[in-house]
């Protein structure tokens, strides 16, 4: 028999969205009775819940509206052998449920992720974006990536895509409800801290609708600047060297910047900024084979480290005082 598999949305404000999801979810090829979906909602002043509540899913309110509760309050309601996360703006590809089963036949392996592709019809600048993030996994800054030819290991698996086995969440949760973000991160760490395997697949497929214009872009920078310090704060394995370099991009910026006024050289750092963003064209055609796309990627690449570096001085030299204090584990 196959195994009973929950999945759980957490979600504020996001009725029209989460329609196409829940119809994604109604057309997998799964079967319902083992299937379970759980709508974690924040308090939601639109018609969110009834939405969801209009497709079968189970509504549970979320007081503290942030995504990290949601994901406690969503696994501790479920009972699935297997637990699913995803976003209320995911449609999911027919085969994602069924497709992700069989990687669990490895005892060893604690969870799966897959491709989390834009949709056709995104635009030019959230195009730019999944360049950024493709590129940033070089670095293990993320763990987006595009289309794979066979399943890998993973140190990460995304909040917005993550199928994770009931007995590897056993021992990760519940996590830090203080977290503004990075609690997908802290969760996949804590499943590898277990013994367990993530493993990236090629057909654990859905698309991310996420609309995400530049100033939208930019202010989500912040929050994954200040959930990922936050979750370092719970265990040092959170943060990498890589974190650290682009939190400082800000002030290294200045410093240059400074450096070259004072000593008289503006030209000569102006030179090397437009060498930079040549580089950063070029990188971005080979990537998309877009002029147009390429230049949004300058963009997108100038917004993503210092909103980054912004989020991450701000929670490093002004953490908020009223943060949560129970630090679990």
């Amino acid at each position: 028999m196959l195994p009973k598999i929950s999945v759980i949305i957490p979600v504020r404000n996001d009725g029209v969205i989460l329609r196409r999801c829940l119809e994604s979810l109604r057309s997998a090829d799964y079967p319902k009775d083992r299937l379970e979906v759980i709508v974690v909602d924040g308090l939601s002043t639109d018609d969110t819940a009834k939405v969801a509540a209009s497709y079968g899913a189970r509504v549970i309110p979320n007081e503290k509206r942030l995504v990290a509760p949601a994901r406690n309050i969503g696994f501790a309601a479920s009972t699935g052998e297997i637990a699913a996360y995803i976003d209320a703006d995911c449609v999911v590809d027919k085969g994602w449920l069924a497709n992700c089963v069989k990687y669990f036949d490895d005892k060893t392996v604690g969870g799966v992720s897959g491709p989390t592709l834009p949709p056709p019809e995104a635009a030019r600048f959230e195009k730019a974006v999944e360049v950024i993030f493709n590129m940033s996994e070089l670095f293990r800054l993320t763990s987006h990536r595009r289309r794979i030819k066979e399943s890998v290991e993973s140190v990460d698996l995304p909040g917005c895509n993550a199928i994770f086995r009931r007995a590897a969440l056993d021992k990760a949760m519940p996590v830090g409800e203080h977290l503004v973000a990075a609690d997908d991160s802290l969760i996949s760490f804590r499943v590898r801290q277990a013994g367990y395997k993530l493993l990236f697949a090629p057909d654990v497929t859905l698309w991310h609708y996420h609309h995400n214009p530049p100033r939208k872009f930019y202010i989500r920078m912040i929050r994954y600047s200040i959930g990922r310090l936050q979750a370092a704060k719970i265990d040092s394995g959170m943060i990498s060297v890589w974190h650290v370099l682009l939190g400082l991009s800000i002030p290294i910026f200045l410093s240059v910047f400074i450096t070259f006024a004072l000593a008289g050289a503006l030209k000569l750092f102006l030179g090397f900024a437009a060498l930079a963003a040549v580089l950063m064209f070029a990188a971005g055609i080979v990537r998309t084979r877009s002029f147009v796309i390429a230049a949004e990627f300058i963009w997108a690449s100038i917004l993503f480290a210092f909103g980054w570096s912004y989020g991450f001085l701000s929670e490093l030299l002004f953490p908020p005082k009223a943060a949560d204090k129970k630090r679990e584990r």
